[in-house]
Formats: C-alpha cells, structure tokens, sequence
C-alpha cells in the first residue's frame, strides 16, 4: 500500500506549527514540520492578525525537508 502524507495547522494565539502525518502499514506517525510565532498587529488603534505573514509560514511548512514528498 502506498504511504499516505497529510499536513496539519494549528494557529494559536501566541504561536503555530505545521504538522505532518503519514499513514503507512496501519500505522500513523507525526512530526513537526514548522513552528512559528503569530502575533497581533496594531494599526489605527485595532488589533489585527498578520494574515499574510501566517500564510507564508503554513507555506514555509509545507515546503520543510523534515518531511516525506506530498502526492
């Protein structure tokens, strides 16, 4: 059977990380692709989220070598 990768966000409030699971022989196995910090800007007396920063990083997780190839 051929291996199966997935990939996993998790987006808190003070940080995220990109998990990576693989499904093989019955089994599931993880790893931590990509850790990160995530943290509120404030612009104009609001508090935002740095959406586009947080893209880049899951992207940067997904592209790590800590991992098997996507299919």
């Amino acid at each position: 059977m051929t291996p199966l990768h997935c990939a996993a966000v998790d987006l808190g409030a003070t940080s995220g990380r990109v998990m990576l699971g693989t499904w093989a022989d019955n089994q599931l196995s993880t790893s931590e692709g990509h850790r990160f910090s995530n943290s509120l800007r404030t612009a104009s007396g609001h508090d935002y989220w740095d959406v586009v920063g947080l893209w880049d990083e899951v992207q940067e997780g997904l592209k790590s070598r800590r991992r098997p190839p996507f299919r």
